[in-house]
């Protein structure tokens, strides 16, 4: 590691960087393969052949590749269409698998020459159909094209490179000979020679002369790649600016290879510049390696990015303890103005801490032995509702199964692969044939799974968990295809036919081959699957067979585990248990969640931790023992009273104690000391000791320790005022900070007394400010009571603002931070922060908080007996508002009130209307002025997301159906200022019975209910209502629409004039609509369509919708959906759009009978169709 003079890249950074030639860094591990990474290679080397349209000039030489008469051009063709025409997860493997084969079988010179001129082909011409195939064709790329596959390519460079800086010199010579006539293919091209032979000089000085040369902006300009290549300062500012930096996050060798090329001093300027254009993530990345560099300058520039990158300054601080000191700023003293309170103000864990006093003396007991009675607590429906949550579909998927009982020989069928997706099925070995000259370092080592071939009749059983049948049957299908073609990559046949998928995405079903569910438990137990198939075994497997997978399985992964978790607890109980413990720490809360109706010894002692721990899942922890009383607290008594020394507890001890304090509620305390008589009468008296003993006294008997920079940092923090305005002394502010660091319960009891004396908003203040300078010095794990803090001590504001926070900190890595402080939300508890959890779920931007915080609010909601959404209503925040707020300036006087999109205004005494606080008039009581206006300015901030928010969840109710009663509509949002105005707007159906009569109605001014002819309708207090789609108004929509014209209402979003796509009686009794087929769209508007409610497939080469619950609604494309940079790109055709069954549904093994638009939902088919309908409109 770095020391104060001396830099040393980190280990894990240091084994990132490329070798040069000569820098004494080795080949390199070598590339092990398994028989499956044989046999998906040899998949995606098929389909890229197919890709070729033979009408190309090294066609012939792509038959030669596969007739075992290599050529390096064949093997450029193969490699650039595998780039630009195979889309898969596996796809760089198969790229350095290929380089490893070439490099060994023909030698490095033909592997070096067959990757670079793969950057002088393009195969844009097409898509074309040959022989039921999709094909294209290729020609020889533009000198002045933009654009490259750079940041594919690399993904076999890297291991020709270790080849090349490594290999004898007469092979590195015949390499550049070989190299030479394609280096000048185009711009693409120079950039991977260098990057292949950084050391040739000539070539680089050439590359980065053309580099910085004035002319237009080329996409070839591969920042990653050139930083690679990069030998001087010099040569990074020469393309510093004038690079594209897409692909970057992908290759963590750029940034590493840089700096032990150019050195930490001539660098760090330069990347401080370049930080802006990162992402966050690639931020954090390059100050991970700042950090690490030994100068003041750099120790600057990791502090200040702390805020925002806590984890750099951390490093910084560990490896130079002596300039952390010295460059953090001193604190100003404490000059608030204030009068301070006197310690008789105080309560006593401010004034007199028990921790400077132990009052209480604890009797020993020893020997005792735990008993353990194992039991179960539910709540009502509780066990039926998590026995009959439904899975998501990719966890009760069997793809990817059957090939264990297929022989070697067969390809796996394959999850990532679109439907009718080949598959070559081969697999020979990689290694074999005779290396050829200037044979090279890279090498490759294959390994098969013991027993795969083996079959079993499969069970006929259902797997309790998926509702999944294990299917009965005999082995797996013959492999279809053989043809004369040799794979040059394994030597095995090749069927020239099969490959590509056809334009028409409709999966043809195959047949459903059995499943050796004994072998599948084997392989599973034995570690010999990914995690997908893991819980496709768990989720899948019959149920005889699931008791020795949960006692002897350990996962690679605990892969969605809230999704499963609850379904395996509710139907296997304490089995399950065995199995969830075994989860790492970063599951720690979905396992909490998942285990709460669970105790025994086991789960209490855990439980009980958590209850003391700085990060873990407190809040799941205290319901643990709340639910299960006295009964989980049974196995605790022993650790609880095990006291070798009796005024300090061991950890067991101090985490028995405090479930003890959950426990022992005052109609609870009989029932704790009966299960403590049951270890005899010295035990009982021994927990009666601690029960009648002040729990502060227990609790902060000892005094928390402080992080050093908090020592000098207290006079910095926002002062914590009493009540009464009075300040605290520092000496007090102290004392609450070693409270705040306290374990969980101590912590809770502690603040208790000081938040009864204490102004809220400053205590929220000084929370929150304590927060950002944790943030601020590094955000240590082992402090995270300064995060926990903020469910004590926090208001509105401060969960406004945490939410922010943990929105964004997952981008960060800090996926458990972000747990911490979504339970900190919920502890906050007010409307505001559970609104804020709310959109968390709905809208975060990362999928592991939106999970999280959709967990937590499915635990709020059940706590409250309400449903999700039910729970979104109550939790909007009402701002204080009440019906006709006044706004009063004194002789003027303004009343709220809101336009369509819920946008505050003030209303004058004449009916004008602003959206903005009047100014100050000399006439106005300047008092009352200001306060009316400086609540106007905060109450349009706070609406401002709200509304926005309120009228997407009153758009998606409209889509998605959902219902009212009358009562809970006029009690949850009639009742609610903020929700009244904008469904006023809007026309609502009640429905009558069971749903088959339908009256469509509008509320008046005077919030009666009248409908289209004016006529009042009656709203019974139980009838049902929702808000009417187009759709179901029918014909009905234009007279509605001149009705709200006529009343001159504005709706808040598209009802009335929303666009709706009416299907022919042909298409509705099919499953195909065709009418756009052949359509080009711009693939901007095509990504529009994600907003939609549609899903990119298939790596963009469809796209899809579901109508419903088990049916895909899917779109062909006829060429790749990028991700971005759209400009210049030309539209991209469409094809028909086809209904099919989920994947390994049942329905799906017979074709003849696919679903029909007439059974789909018909909202969710015209919002699908009407989206993709106005994508396409020139």
């Amino acid at each position: 590691m770095s020391t104060v003079d001396r830099y040393v890249m980190g280990g894990a950074r240091a084994r990132q960087v490329l070798p040069r030639r000569g820098d004494g860094r080795g080949p390199g591990a070598p590339v092990v393969a398994t028989g499956q990474d044989r046999a998906v290679v040899d998949a995606l080397v098929g389909r890229a052949r197919d890709a070729v349209h033979p009408s190309g000039e090294h066609f012939a030489a792509l038959n030669a590749l596969f007739a075992g008469d290599p050529e390096p051009m064949g093997a450029a063709l193969l490699y650039h269409a595998l780039c630009a025409r195979v889309h898969s997860p596996n796809l760089g493997k198969a790229l350095a698998l290929l380089v490893v084969d070439w490099t060994g079988r023909h030698g490095v010179p033909f592997a070096a020459e067959a990757v670079l001129a793969a950057t002088g082909i393009r195969m844009d011409g097409g898509p074309v159909l040959v022989d039921g195939r999709t094909a294209w064709c290729h020609e020889k790329a533009d000198p002045d094209t933009f654009y490259s596959s750079l940041h594919v390519f690399d993904r076999g460079a890297v291991l020709l490179r270790r080849a090349l800086a490594t290999a004898p010199d007469e092979v590195r010579a015949a390499a550049l000979a070989a190299m030479q006539p394609h280096r000048d293919a185009n711009m693409a091209a120079r950039v991977l020679a260098s990057f292949l032979v950084p050391d040739e000089n000539a070539w680089a000085d050439d590359l980065f002369a053309r580099v910085g040369a004035p002319g237009p902006y080329r996409a070839g300009n591969d920042f990653a790649m050139l930083a690679a290549s990069a030998r001087t300062p010099d040569d990074l500012d020469r393309f510093l600016h004038l690079s594209d930096l897409y692909g970057l996050d992908a290759r963590g060798w750029a940034f590493p290879t840089l700096v032990d090329a150019i050195g930490p001093r001539a660098v760090l300027p330069r990347l401080v510049s370049l930080l802006p254009r990162l992402t966050k993530a690639l931020r954090g990345k390059v100050l991970d390696l700042v950090a690490e560099f030994p100068s003041d300058a750099a120790f600057a520039v990791v502090a200040e990015h702390a805020d925002t990158h806590p984890i750099p300054l951390r490093t910084a601080r560990k490896l130079f303890p002596e300039r952390a000191s010295r460059i953090r700023p001193a604190a100003p003293a404490t000059n608030h103005g204030l009068p301070e309170a006197p310690p008789t103000d105080l309560p006593r864990p401010l004034a007199d801490p028990p921790w400077e006093t132990r009052r209480v003396k604890f009797p020993k007991v020893k020997g005792l032995k735990v008993i353990d009675r194992p039991g179960e607590s539910w709540l009502p429906g509780e066990r039926e509702e998590w026995a009959s949550r439904p899975l998501p579909a990719h966890l009760v998927k069997t793809t990817g199964l059957p090939e264990l009982a297929a022989p070697e020989s067969a390809a796996p069928a394959r999850s990532d692969e679109p439907p009718g997706a080949p598959g070559l099925g081969t697999a020979a070995s990689l290694a074999s044939g005779t290396p050829g000259p200037g044979a090279a370092a890279p090498t490759v080592s294959g390994t098969t799974s013991p027993g795969a071939a083996a079959t079993n009749p499969g069970s006929g059983t259902t797997n309790p968990l998926s509702g999944v049948a294990a299917p009965p049957g005999s082995g797996a299908p013959a492999n279809p295809g053989a043809g004369a073609a040799t794979n040059p990559l394994s030597g095995a046949a090749v069927n020239p036919g099969s490959g590509a998928a056809s334009p028409d995405p409709t999966p043809t079903p195959a047949p459903t081959p059995s499943i050796d569910w004994p072998e599948a438990v084997r392989a599973t137990i034995a570690g010999e699957h990914g995690s997908k198939r893991q819980h496709a075994v768990l989720l899948n497997a019959p149920p005889d067979l699931l008791p020795e997978l949960l006692e002897r399985w350990e996962p690679a992964s605990f892969w969605d585990l809230p999704d499963w978790g609850p379904r395996l607890v509710a139907t296997h109980g304490h089995a399950a248990a065995t199995l969830l413990w075994r989860a790492p720490a970063s599951q720690e809360h979905a396992v909490a969640s998942v285990l709460l109706p669970l105790t025994d010894a086991r789960s209490a002692s855990r439980f009980a931790r958590w209850l003391t721990s700085r990060g873990g899942p407190v809040e799941r922890a205290t319901e643990h023992f709340t639910r299960h009383g006295a009964q989980a607290l049974r196995p605790l008594i022993p650790a609880l009273l095990n006291r070798p020394n009796p005024n300090r507890p061991t950890p067991a001890g101090q985490a028995a104690e405090a479930a003890l304090r959950v426990v022992a509620t005052p109609e609870r305390v009989a029932e704790v000391l009966a299960v403590a008589a049951e270890y005899g009468p010295e035990a009982e008296a021994a927990v009666r000791v601690l029960l009648d003993s002040d729990p502060l006294d227990v609790l902060l008997a000892h005094a928390p320790a402080l992080p050093d920079w908090l020592d000098t940092a207290v006079p910095e923090l926002p002062p914590v005022l009493l009540a009464d305005g009075r300040a605290l002394p520092e000496s007090a502010v102290r004392n609450l900070l070693r409270v705040l660091a306290a374990a969980p319960d101590a912590r809770a009891a502690g603040l208790e007394p000081v938040k009864r004396v204490c102004a809220p908003e400053p205590l929220a203040r000084f929370g929150f400010a304590l927060l950002r300078l944790w943030l601020r010095e590094g955000a240590e794990p082992k402090h995270f009571w300064v995060l926990q803090s903020q469910g004590l001590l926090g208001d509105d504001r401060t969960a406004v603002d945490l939410a922010e926070l943990v929105g964004a900190w997952p981008g960060q890595g800090a996926h458990q931070r972000a747990a911490v402080g979504l339970d900190a939300l919920v502890g906050i508890g007010t409307k505001v922060a559970m609104h804020q959890l709310d959109t968390i779920a709905r809208k975060a931007k990362f999928k592991s908080v939106e999970g999280a915080a959709r967990a937590r609010v499915r635990e709020v909601s059940a706590k409250l007996g309400l449903t999700d959404e039910q729970f979104a209503d109550l939790m909007v925040p009402d701002f204080g508002l009440t019906a006709g707020e006044v706004f009063d300036y004194g002789p003027r006087r303004f009343t709220l009130a809101f336009d369509e999109l819920l946008t505050p205004l003030l209303v004058t005494a004449d009916g004008k209307r602003r959206k903005s606080a009047p100014k100050l008039a000399d006439t106005d009581d300047r008092e009352l002025a200001q306060a009316a206006q400086d609540r106007f300015k905060a109450l349009c901030k706070g609406i401002r997301t709200v509304a926005r928010d309120q009228l997407a969840r009153m758009e998606r109710a409209m889509v998605s159906g959902r219902t009212w009663t009358v009562r809970e509509f006029r009690e949850v949002i009639l009742g609610h200022p903020l929700q009244r105005d904008p469904v006023e707007r809007l026309v609502l159906s009640l429905l009558d019975g069971d749903g088959d009569r339908v009256t469509h109605f509008r509320l008046s001014e005077d919030g009666t209910a009248a409908d289209l002819s004016e006529t009042t309708v009656p709203l019974p207090d139980d009838a049902l209502l929702r808000i009417a789609h187009p759709v179901h108004l029918g014909p009905d929509v234009a007279a509605w629409s001149e009705l709200f014209a006529d009343y001159e209402i504005v709706q808040p979003f598209q009802q009335l004039g929303r666009r709706v796509f009416t299907l022919t009686d042909e298409e509705r009794a099919g499953s195909t609509v065709t009418r756009f087929d052949g359509v080009p769209a711009k693939p901007g508007r095509l990504l529009g369509l994600l907003r939609h409610g549609w899903e990119r497939r298939g790596y963009g080469q469809w796209l899809a919708s579901r109508p419903s619950d088990d049916v895909i609604m899917q779109l062909a494309l006829s060429r790749d959906l990028p991700h971005s940079s759209f400009d210049g790109l030309p539209d991209i055709p469409v094809g028909p759009v086809h209904l099919h069954h989920e994947r390994d549904d049942e329905r799906t093994k017979d074709p003849d009978h696919p679903p029909l638009f007439a059974d789909q939902d018909p909202i969710k088919v015209s919002e699908a169709l009407a989206a993709l309908a106005t994508a396409l409109q020139k």
